[in-house]
């Protein structure tokens, strides 16, 4: 039986639509979904080993060394943690994929396909980027993640975020269409979904185009029980402000009465 989120409320700040969930985790499911990700780079040079390794190579013992070299390292600022950030993106994509039909594919995840030379480095770019299929439409959809376990409300991570989306909201930065060339390079055998890409890439009216097929989350991820004992979404009461261009922008606050520092460290990483 899979686990359960609950949309506890839901409010309106100028034209951005917010919604506060709660969860309920069975079977470890939500545990289990960030450690098959998190082991996936070892499966991969596991394969390499496989395929292309010599009898005369020592395979576990190589493979135990890739996983000590794909390591970030413990940071001493816990909310600068790599490790932690990639939890919490995992995270949101769990969020995304159950409640809002949305699909991250492998080859154009940047948490997946980083380079040991980067391990300690925070992926680039925006943080979650996939595309929602809903009864055959299609939408190119991103996320921007803040993790906070502040007792203030709204908590000094939701300044950040909207400064997030502000910068996505800025077409001439070119940001989201670097993101739409990216994916449509790394995916394979997916000709519906590189073809919808391409769609958005037209050079004439192409922001006009995108808006129209685009849906922005702001994303926060809060540990303060005050959150869900008072229905609150006034983290996101200053996005009123926001000049949303007439894109649909969705913040999403997944409220949690666990620490994410020690979730995050709680996984067998790589």
């Amino acid at each position: 039986m899979m686990g359960q989120f609950t949309v506890e409320k839901e409010q309106t700040f100028g034209k951005v639509t917010t919604k506060l969930y709660s969860y309920k985790q069975k079977n470890d499911e939500l545990t289990s979904y960030i450690a098959t990700k998190l082991q996936k780079p070892a499966q991969n040079f596991n394969e390499l080993l496989q395929n292309h390794a010599t009898n005369s190579i020592d395979k576990n013992a190589l493979l135990k060394k890739f996983k000590e070299l794909n390591r970030p390292d413990n940071q001493k600022i816990p909310a600068f943690d790599v490790k932690r950030s990639t939890v919490t993106e995992f995270m949101a994509e769990f969020l995304l994929e159950q409640e809002f039909q949305c699909i991250f594919f492998e080859q154009a995840n940047k948490k997946f396909n980083k380079s040991v030379v980067d391990a300690n480095r925070h992926s680039t770019g925006v943080d979650v980027v996939g595309i929602q299929e809903n009864n055959q439409e299609l939408k190119f959809i991103v996320a921007e993640v803040k993790a906070s376990k502040d007792k203030a409300i709204p908590c000094r991570s939701s300044d950040s975020l909207k400064q997030d989306i502000a910068n996505l909201l800025d077409f001439a930065n070119n940001r989201l269409f670097r993101e739409i060339v990216a994916m449509s390079q790394t995916l394979q055998q997916h000709e519906k979904y590189i073809a919808f890409l391409l769609e958005l890439l037209q050079q004439e009216n192409a922001p006009e185009i995108l808006v129209k097929r685009l849906i922005i989350f702001p994303f926060l991820i809060r540990n303060n029980p005050n959150v869900l004992d008072k229905k609150s979404l006034d983290d996101f009461k200053d996005f009123s402000e926001l000049d949303i261009k007439n894109s649909e922008i969705i913040g999403i606050v997944w409220a949690i009465n666990r620490d994410i520092d020690s979730f995050a460290k709680s996984f067998l990483w790589r």
